[in-house]
């Protein structure tokens, strides 16, 4: 598995030149964000539907990394929604029932369903439920190594608070991205391979489990 630096180093080189659409793509994601907090005081399920979008996010910066130019286009927020709703839903259920018992096997939890998304990603077709239990495999003892990662982010995300969150609109696309190389690496060390297909509308990935 990379250090965290070598994991940030290929994020920051893959997002050099494209940090306009990067930035523009999570903004968007931010504003419905926002908008679906408003509206859960007085529709309390909005954010529930709201969540399968943060997947969608994570793919879109997985396929930029793999070289679709076109990933980072806002409009992927929607097209693709529909694919990532069940396993999207079903994830955040988990982990508010997990959150329920106690906080820490809450956030242990959501660290082993951190790869639920690239999952159904790269197996199209397959059932929310059996996506999430791969993830939980690939993350068998890597949890706290992408835990570690997202703490080395922490001294930026302070710099971030003093701008009032602003930089927050070019932080978590630098996470996003970092977090799907360490996918990468997950597929590498479990001997998984996947082959992207681009084309000019769309990227596309086989993995075999």
């Amino acid at each position: 598995m990379k250090q965290p630096s070598e994991l940030k180093y290929v994020a920051l080189s893959a997002l050099r030149g494209h940090w306009i659409s990067a930035v523009l793509l999570f903004f968007v994601f931010s504003i419905l964000a926002l908008v679906g907090v408003g509206m859960s005081f007085f529709i309390p399920f909005v954010p529930l539907v709201l969540y399968p979008m943060e997947l969608v996010l994570e793919v879109c910066f997985l396929e930029h990394l793999r070289g679709d130019e076109r990933a980072l286009s806002v409009e992927n927020l929607f097209n693709k929604y529909g694919d990532y709703f069940v396993a999207g839903v079903l994830k955040r259920i988990f982990i508010g029932l997990w959150l329920l018992l106690f906080i820490i096997p809450g956030i242990v939890k959501a660290y082993s369903y951190a790869m639920t998304s690239y999952i159904v990603k790269d197996n199209p077709g397959i059932g929310a439920n059996d996506a999430i239990e791969m993830s939980m495999k690939l993350m068998n003892g890597h949890k706290f190594e992408l835990f570690y990662l997202h703490l080395t982010f922490i001294g930026w995300g302070i710099l971030c608070l003093l701008t009032c969150g602003i930089g927050f609109l070019w932080l978590q696309p630098y996470i996003y991205t970092a977090q799907a190389e360490f996918y990468h690496d997950l597929l590498e060390e479990n001997n998984i391979s996947y082959s992207a297909i681009t084309s000019s509308s769309a990227s596309s990935s086989e993995m075999k489990f």
